[in-house]
């Protein structure tokens, strides 16, 4: 399952050795050389060096309730891990509202949100839209990253256009009736296990309430 970058925003950060809530998904530092997530930011700054984050190797699970971590002294500030604090003051480490064009110089548009698997960190696609009207009667697209080839700090460039394939993006309400459909089916599978259980046991019972020699 593949979350968008939006479902991670405001997720309370748990900590597993004590159940407190460390905190909340503020933002998202994007390592643009692996593509993937380098670390979640907790509380930002107008310094990055004094970001409250927690490298992605350390997060122990992301779901769709909440983020998990061994311990409640797992963030850190950006200063001491040198490496994502980099990352943190390059512009390219954003994916957000940039402009995405191929190599051939033609525009695929901007930047919306981005697909994350929350086992690997690693970002799957990048949701884009046109111009106006075209994202209002044709909705986003997704693009693979395969198809992605530098995230600069202004712009991101894919392979020439006609090596590109794009996929129409899931709407949220799509992705709704998908969720509602699969809790009503888990659901329905338990209400069936539990009338199962409810119906051998009124059996027993009445079985039991009779005397011997009326028994079947």
């Amino acid at each position: 399952m593949m979350f968008r970058s939006s479902q991670l925003f405001k997720l309370p950060i748990i900590a597993l050795n004590n159940g407190q809530t460390i905190g909340t998904v503020e933002n998202l530092v994007i390592d643009p050389q692996r593509q993937a997530i380098a670390a979640l930011v907790l509380a930002e700054h107008r310094n990055p060096s004094y970001c409250k984050i927690i490298p992605f190797n350390r997060v122990r699970g992301i779901g769709s309730y909440a983020v998990t971590v061994d311990n409640h002294q797992t963030p850190i500030a950006a200063k001491d891990a040198p490496e994502i604090l980099s990352i943190l003051k390059d512009n390219s480490a954003a994916f957000l509202g940039k402009r995405v064009i191929s190599k051939d110089g033609q525009l695929l548009g901007t930047v919306d949100e981005f697909h994350i698997n929350p086992k690997t960190g690693r970002v799957s696609a990048l949701e884009i839209s046109g111009r106006l009207l075209h994202s209002l009667l044709k909705g986003r697209y997704l693009l693979p990253v395969r198809f992605v080839e530098t995230i600069g700090r202004d712009t991101i460039i894919t392979k020439y256009q006609e090596e590109i394939r794009l996929e129409p993006a899931p709407t949220k309400v799509h992705e709704t009736f998908h969720k509602v459909k699969s809790h009503s089916a888990k659901i329905w599978e338990t209400s069936k296990r539990w009338t199962n259980t409810l119906g051998k046991t009124i059996q027993e019972m009445t079985v039991d309430e009779y005397p011997p020699d009326i028994k079947s």
